[in-house]
């Protein structure tokens, strides 16, 4: 409202137009120095007594500075034409300058969002090894023992595959080629949660444009890493679930094209374990 009022100021006294000018663009500067001191770097948690800088608050500031960004040629144009050559060569240039400190802060936010879960990832790494140990691929990963209690195997087995999957023909396969009753691990289950999570985030606040470079980065660089530690992992029907479930979570955020590259190796990892083994 502040620099709508201050155009209006210009076009009924064009006289003030320089002096309009100035103060837009140190409006401008104000703004987003401000908002990279109190979100980028953090400075809210002492100010604003917040606990954290969340991922929700660096999209809203994204959201911001997306809006500034388009907003400042217009602004530029309405006043630029009222200016006399002398002070348009001195102004004019500013706004070029403003222009890309807007556009650092915005690829700073974007880079900070996909850092953040880099980091995650990497602490559910950490974990995986030591998880995927209690990983036994030799019957039902929800009933090692079915033969033990008959009717609770039966019982298992129902939902996915029917009572004549679990008396004595192994688990049945889905289409998907995962026995019934096979479930994602807590390290999967983990990691596309955070994944969604950060979706359901950014999705209703940023532009398609920058969702996709977001997630490019996130589900290329998930790809990359986990494809890179379940391949250290011995193949185990688990393993492959948690592929094909991290794949799918991937498979569905909005991306640039570059991101389909890493999927695919990915993709065709879950397949090679698949066809390696067979769950009967």
């Amino acid at each position: 409202q502040t620099v709508s009022d201050l155009v209006a100021y210009s076009w009924k006294v064009p006289g003030l137009t320089t002096e309009v000018t100035h103060r837009t663009i140190e409006l401008f500067k104000m703004y987003n120095a401000m908002s990279c001191d109190l979100i980028l770097g953090a400075g809210a948690m002492a100010t604003a007594g917040l606990k954290s800088i969340s991922a929700k608050h660096l999209a809203a500031v994204a959201q911001a500075i997306s809006f500034v960004k388009q907003a400042l040629p217009l602004v530029e144009e309405n006043l630029a034409g009222k200016l006399v050559p002398l002070h348009r060569n001195i102004l004019v240039p500013q706004f070029r300058s403003l222009a890309r400190d807007l556009d650092e802060h915005h690829k700073c936010i974007k880079k900070k969002l996909v850092k953040i879960m880099q980091d995650r990832l990497l602490a559910n790494l950490r974990v995986l090894g030591s998880m995927a140990e209690s990983w036994n691929d030799d019957g039902p990963s929800q009933n090692p023992n079915p033969q033990a209690n008959p009717e609770s195997a039966e019982t298992a087995e129902t939902p996915a595959g029917g009572a004549n999957g679990a008396a004595g023909h192994g688990a049945e396969r889905p289409e998907g080629g995962e026995p019934a009753g096979l479930k994602p691990s807590q390290f999967a289950r983990t990691v596309t949660k955070q994944v969604d999570v950060l979706k359901n985030v950014l999705c209703p606040l940023l532009l398609r444009e920058d969702l996709e470079s977001i997630f490019g980065g996130v589900a290329t660089f998930y790809a990359d890493k986990c494809l890179e530690a379940f391949s250290a992992l011995p193949a185990s029907r688990q393993l492959h679930c948690d592929a094909r479930a991290i794949h799918g979570c991937l498979g569905d955020l909005p991306k640039e094209h570059g991101a389909w590259e890493s999927l695919a190796k990915l993709e065709q990892f879950c397949a090679t374990r698949q066809n390696r083994r067979t769950f009967v």
